[in-house]
């Protein structure tokens, strides 16, 4: 998790897909950072919406197993938003 929360930090990372659980872990850190630092992420996961922690709060959400055409348009979308939250604000 440690290399994760480094690489969201990076100027080259745009948009994140979340899993929730990572063995003993969840991903609820990497979540609070991109949320800080205003970066869009899609959470994939197998537990209902209702049990995830506020950290996820407003990001994409697909169920698990979820076809790689809709991951891949969840990721766009998000990214597309972004690029639309950034130029508006210039």
């Amino acid at each position: 998790m440690a290399n994760a929360l480094l690489f969201v930090a990076e100027p080259g990372c745009d948009v994140a897909v979340l899993n929730v659980k990572l063995g003993d872990e969840t991903s609820e850190p990497i979540a609070r950072k991109l949320q800080a630092s205003g970066k869009p992420f899609v959470v994939l996961s197998g537990y209902s919406t209702d049990d995830l922690p506020p950290s996820f709060n407003g990001a994409t959400f697909l169920a698990k197993p979820a076809p790689i055409v809709e991951v891949v348009a969840a990721v766009r979308r998000a990214a597309r938003s972004q690029s639309n939250l950034t130029e508006g604000s210039l």
